[in-house]
């Protein structure tokens, strides 16, 4: 994410005038209160909204879509003849791998467009037999640890 951030700022530089910028309008209710937000695009810059850089973009900027990333997924799916593998799946894989990287859970959930962390946890986290084994050995590790050890022999020595 961080290169693609790099080259959408290098792309509004190349492109200057002729990139598309979004914006976000605010959305109130008959009381004034904001209810939800709309992405439009303008020609010039505005001060009075915030600017906002979205992810499925071509290089000039203009908006290209989810279908960036469905359309080869159904090209492999359909070449691969995978039947039971969805779209979402490549989400899932996405979530899991990233978590076992050592990244945070709430910026996956963030970079996955979830309001709650328990959203990416109960939909997008899987668990295997290598992680079961991997945390089993962890435990074990832990309890067979000279700390651990140690305090057990401090307990015993102190107590007789």
């Amino acid at each position: 994410m961080q290169n693609y951030k790099k080259n959408q700022e290098s792309n509004k530089k190349l492109y200057r005038k002729n990139y598309h910028n979004y914006y976000l309008e605010e959305i109130k209710n008959k009381y004034g209160k904001i209810v939800e937000y709309k992405i439009i695009e303008l020609k010039h810059k505005s001060k009075n909204r915030k600017q906002i850089s979205l992810v499925f973009t071509k290089n000039d900027g203009r908006y290209s879509g989810t279908d960036l990333l469905r359309y080869p997924f159904k090209i492999i799916h359909n070449e691969l003849n995978i039947k039971n593998c969805r779209f979402y799946d490549l989400r899932g894989s996405f979530a899991t791998k990233t978590l076992r990287g050592g990244i945070e859970i709430k910026d996956v959930s963030s970079v996955l467009g979830h309001s709650r962390v328990e959203t990416t946890e109960n939909y997008y986290v899987s668990s295997n037999e290598e992680t079961k084994k991997y945390a089993s050995k962890s435990f074990e590790q832990t309890v067979q640890s000279k700390v651990i050890d140690e305090i057990i022999n401090y307990d015993i020595v102190k107590n007789n």
